[in-house]
Order: structure tokens, then C-alpha cells, then sequence
């Protein structure tokens, strides 16, 4: 069964989500939310606002992903192992297996991160220090806590595949774009990047709860009781795994946003390190971790960067036919920052 618009208040009325009435009510409405998935968003007369997932029919590994992120959004709302992340995670509400449908609550009033330094330029200081709490909330939650239970086996503790430029997605045979080869032959080609790679996924270590994909767009800024709040979305490839993976995605994410929209021009870049720091400190005050590990696990956050602006370059490559002059220098960054990690923190991020 596909989802419609015309059928999405039948399906909500067979999961018992909503009543008659409120089906019938002239201000309940639905959209469709464009993306990968058949996504819809429904406000109902009585304030409730639900957010409706589909993984597109036919594709098993989007129904995988989608499984994923159905159980991690159980988990934080009925285990307690995982409780530190619910003001943080939307509210689960229902998934149907046969069906892969997921209802979760949607937001009312919701900005991302990628929009508002695109509108306004920079990162609000209270926003950088709200995501900060968020992700260490995330990463409360230890391999250790869930090891030999259910929730374990819910969870792959994959490697992400940036690390393996040798052996998955960027060797030769995934090279299928003039722009892939191009990304490849870069990377193989100039000295000691494939090594410096090597070495950083060496680092990676499964600890802690991750969200995998951390970027601008996945971190939402809402207001809950006239207080601004934030929200982590698009689970779908949540995990276990190293935490500074999902620090490297905010890093990268800022700094592709300085790529690509400000021609590298450094007034933007320092006019946004006040808040990268606020969420470094943010995030490190949160994690309750030794002081003497801050710089470690700055610098090893640092390298991981590198490697998430390889992975993203690759993404943008897939679809092209050239490699842009803007992920030419992504790519010329990474691999100065794997170079350099303690001069880039320095340099980019404005923490010495």
C-alpha cells in the first residue's frame, strides 16, 4: 500500500491517531513533504501535528533505513536507557512493518540550521550551545549500557564508508561519473592522503550512540512554551559508533556553508567562530569527559571533518558530470586539515 494525500487521513483513522471529527474538521490539513521517502505532514483541529514517513515501495534498503530510525525512536521513548534524548527527538507514535509507515510528531514552527546561517549569515550563540547539549545527550547513551540486550542487536556498529576509500564506494568501480573518477583520482593520486585517511579510521572507535549523518539541515530549531528548543530529525542511519563522527558533522557542515556561499571569505568565517566555539564548549561541558581529553578529541573531531568533506564531495559527484571549483577546494581543505588538524582547529574553527 502506498500512501496518498487522499488516504492519509484513512490510514491515521485506522491507527486510531485521530478521530471522526477531527478527520472531518475543516482545519485539519495535509501537505506532501518532498523528499527520498512519501512524506506527509498533518495538523489536525486539536493541535496535533503528526509527521508521516514512507520508505518508497520497491527499495530495501530505504525500508531498512526507515526500520532503523522506527526503532531508535521507540527506543528513546519507551527505554530508559534512552530517556536523556526525548526533549531532543520527536515523539514517536506508531510504525507499521508490512507497510514501512512511520508516524512521529511533527514540528510546528520549524527552521533548520542550513536556513538560518543562510539567511542571516551566522549561527546564534544560544542555538550553537542547544545543539551542543543535544548531541551529548545523544552520546550519553554507551555501547557498554546496551551490550548483550535487544537494543544491541537493533544496531549495526558500522564503520562509515568515507572511511574505506580503498575497498566500497570509492574505488573504481563506484567511479561511474566523470566527476567520481575525478574525486578519485585526487584522492588516490596525492601523496599521503590515502594514508592519512587510513590512519584517522584507525581512531574510529564504537563508544557511544550516534546519528550518523549530522548536517545543518538535521539539526531544527523550534519554539516549545516561547523558549527556543532544538530538535535532531532523519535518523535513518543512527547508530553506535564514535562520537566525533557527529561532531565532524557540524564542522563540515559549516565549512561547506563557508565554501560554498561566502567565496571563502574570512570575515564570515570569524564571524561564526564565536558560536562553533559556544558549541564546542556546549558539547564538552555536557559530555562530562576529563578535561586532559578535550584537545584529543577536538583534534580527532578535527580529522574526522576531513573525511566527512570527502564523503560529501562524493555525494555531490554522483550526479555530475565534472567536479565543481568549490569541491575542488573541499577537497584541497580536507586534506589540509588532515595534514594539520591543531592549525585548522586554530585557523577554521577559532579554538586554539
Amino acid at each position: 500500500m502506498n500512501l496518498t494525500e487522499s488516504g492519509v487521513l484513512d490510514y491515521l483513522l485506522y491507527r486510531g491517531l485521530i478521530s471522526y471529527s477531527e478527520a472531518l474538521h475543516e482545519h485539519t490539513t495535509i501537505y506532501k513533504s518532498f523528499s527520498r521517502n512519501r512524506n506527509f505532514v498533518v495538523t489536525s483541529s486539536e493541535e496535533k501535528n503528526y509527521f508521516i514517513k514512507q520508505a518508497a515501495s520497491g527499495s530495501a534498503e530505504k525500508i531498512k533505513t526507515l526500520r532503523t530510525e522506527a526503532n531508535f525512536y521507540w527506543l528513546v521513548n519507551n527505554d530508559e536507557k534512552f530517556s536523556a534524548l526525548r526533549p531532543f527527538i520527536c515523539r514517536y507514535f506508531d510504525y507499521h512493518p508490512a507497510y514501512s509507515i512511520l508516524i512521529i510528531e511533527g514540528i510546528k514552527g520549524k527552521i533548520d540550521l542550513y536556513d538560518t546561517i543562510r539567511h542571516n549569515g551566522i549561527i546564534d550563540l544560544e542555538a550553537a550551545a542547544l545543539i551542543g547539549k543535544a548531541l551529548a545527550a545523544l552520546h550519553s547513551i554507551k555501547f557498554s549500557d546496551v551490550k548483550n540486550t535487544k537494543a544491541e542487536t537493533l544496531f549495526n556498529k558500522s564503520v562509515p564508508w568515507a572511511f574505506k576509500m580503498e575497498t566500497d564506494k570509492m574505488n573504481k568501480e563506484a567511479a561511474r561519473t566523470k566527476a567520481t573518477k575525478q574525486l578519485f583520482e585526487i584522492v588516490s593520486t596525492h601523496a599521503n592522503y590515502i594514508d592519512l585517511i587510513n590512519h584517522a579510521r584507525n581512531a574510529y572507535v564504537v563508544s557511544s550512540l550516534i546519528h550518523g549523518d549530522i548536517k545543518f539541515p538535521n539539526l531544527v530549531l523550534c519554539n516549545e512554551s516561547e523558549k527556543q528548543s532544538i530538535k535532531i530529525i532523519d535518523l535513518e542511519i543512527c547508530d553506535f559508533g564514535d562520537p566525533c563522527w557527529d561532531v565532524a558533522g557540524f564542522f563540515q557542515s559549516f565549512l561547506t556553508w563557508w565554501i560554498e556561499n561566502t567565496n571563502t571569505n574570512n570575515q564570515a568565517l570569524e564571524n561564526n567562530q564565536p558560536s562553533i566555539n559556544q558549541f564546542w564548549k556546549s558539547y564538552f561541558s555536557a559530555t562530562k569527559e576529563a578535561a586532559e581529553n578535550e584537545k584529543d578529541l577536538l583534534l580527532k573531531s578535527m580529522q574526522y571533518t576531513a573525511i566527512r568533506m570527502i564523503q560529501t564531495t562524493f555525494e555531490y559527484s554522483v550526479t555530475q558530470k565534472e567536479l565543481q571549483n568549490n569541491q575542488i577546494k573541499m577537497l584541497q581543505l580536507s586534506l589540509n586539515i588532515l595534514k594539520n588538524a591543531p592549525q585548522a582547529c586554530e585557523d577554521l574553527l577559532g579554538i586554539k
